[in-house]
């Protein structure tokens, strides 16, 4: 009964991913690729193969792996936001001088 309730949240995420993977193959969008679907899905799955066949008990990475994961979760989040500030500062900054430009 366990490793069936172990299997539900990766059997809803490959779900998840499935349907918005679906909707984007089905109307494709140049600026919209299924990229991040996969890369869900196959997280998903590899989760599913951990939950059935069990992973080791390691304890001496226990004490490390909560601060890796914030320390490596924060260097994402920053690195994305990063991205989204140049994206801002380039591109449409580039559109509003381009915009004026035919005003004039």
């Amino acid at each position: 009964m366990l490793k069936a309730t172990v299997c539900v949240p990766p059997v809803l995420l490959i779900a998840f991913a499935w349907y918005w993977a679906s909707k984007d193959v089905h109307h494709p969008d140049v600026t919209d690729p299924p990229i991040m679907e996969l890369v869900l899905g196959e997280i998903a799955v590899l989760g599913l193969i951990m939950s059935i066949k069990g992973v080791r008990s390691r304890p001496y990475l226990a004490s490390w792996t909560v601060p890796v994961a914030i320390f490596l979760a924060s260097l994402a989040y920053s690195g994305w936001l990063w991205t989204e500030v140049v994206y801002d500062q380039l591109v449409i900054d580039s559109y509003l001088v381009a915009a004026q430009k035919l005003e004039t």
